[in-house]
């Protein structure tokens, strides 16, 4: 058996990363509420966003937002991050992360697009949707998505208000071209979240 921890770490590249889990199962994790039921669910190779490290350590990290873009008390989760493989195109010699030896750069590519196999990453106002492109490269065919809910409160406190909720029907439409754009390209990818509001399909969480 591959050890994937062991073979990503020889891999510092955007492009060393494609298909190297072809044909796999990924579950990508938001910070909404619903997170907490990826603990319900059984083992399984993960991609999470910002501070979701208080919740799980996750396989790989996307980390598109500077630390002005965090509050206080949730900075020092992204800040001392363990995980092997953070995804960002943040400039690295400017990121005050602590394992800075594990950043591996990304280029954006075009806002709200859905290209999915090149070696940009086509991106939106949150991070999980380009979580979910990423884990496409990766070479993903079975995609399940938590913690992107829009409801009030993270997993991790009553933060209130989704701070994006001004822009959730943009949002929405993006979610629903994508998940269409990865099924027509032969990729699965559900909404495991019983309380998102997203519009794309759902799929019960424990039988993913």
């Amino acid at each position: 058996m591959v050890n994937r921890k062991k073979e990503s770490l020889m891999r510092r590249s955007y492009k060393d990363f494609k298909n190297i889990h072809k044909g796999e199962k990924v579950i990508v994790l938001g910070c909404g509420k619903s997170a907490s039921l990826v603990k319900e669910m059984e083992p399984c190779l993960t991609i999470g966003v910002n501070d979701i490290s208080r919740l799980v350590e996750t396989d790989y990290l996307v980390v598109v937002n500077g630390r002005r873009d965090f509050t206080a008390s949730r900075w020092p989760f992204v800040q001392n991050s363990v995980c092997k493989t953070i995804f960002s195109q943040l400039n690295i010699k400017k990121i005050p992360i602590r394992n800075r030896q594990n950043l591996v750069p990304i280029k954006l590519g075009k806002k709200s697009g859905t290209s999915l196999f090149t070696d940009s990453v086509d991106f939106s106002t949150t991070s999980p949707y380009m979580a979910v492109i990423i884990a496409a490269y990766l070479g993903f065919t079975e995609i399940g998505m938590l913690g992107v809910d829009f409801t009030n409160d993270h997993f991790f406190s009553k933060t209130g208000k989704h701070t994006l909720m001004k822009r959730f029907n943009d949002i929405d439409q993006e979610f629903t071209a994508l998940h269409l754009a990865l099924v027509k390209n032969g990729v699965d990818f559900f909404n495991l979240s019983p309380t998102s509001i997203l519009s794309m399909p759902k799929k019960d969480h424990l039988l993913f």
